[in-house]
């Protein structure tokens, strides 16, 4: 666990790398929140500590991908319906937006 958590030593897998990503992401966010935007850039720099040595780490998908669950009898299905890799860059630009606007239920702005 020192391995992964602790940033010290080679990693074993990539499950360890991205353990050890997700610990360096959520580091960032603890230690400088107050001067983290939330934008694209922030967000493709979380991901890229995240994915760690991964090939996209950092970047919006370039192909189209569903998250698959897969069963020991060879069948499948499709767990989660993604967006399409055309469709990233906007949505993303669109939860920005959301996240920066005001919230409003029924007219009233909640504060």
């Amino acid at each position: 666990m020192g391995t992964i958590v602790l940033g010290k030593g080679m990693l074993r897998d990539r499950d360890e790398e991205e353990v050890r990503g997700y610990c360096e992401a959520l580091r960032l966010i603890h230690e400088e929140t107050a001067r983290l935007p939330i934008d694209e850039e922030t967000i493709l720099r979380l991901h890229r500590l995240a994915r760690g040595d991964i090939w996209d780490a950092g970047r919006f998908k370039d192909k189209n991908s569903d998250i698959i669950e897969r069963y020991p009898n060879g069948t499948s299905r499709v767990r989660f319906k993604t967006v399409s890799a055309a469709q990233v860059p906007p949505f993303t630009g669109e939860l920005v937006a959301l996240f920066e606007s005001p919230l409003t239920i029924g007219g009233r702005l909640l504060s």
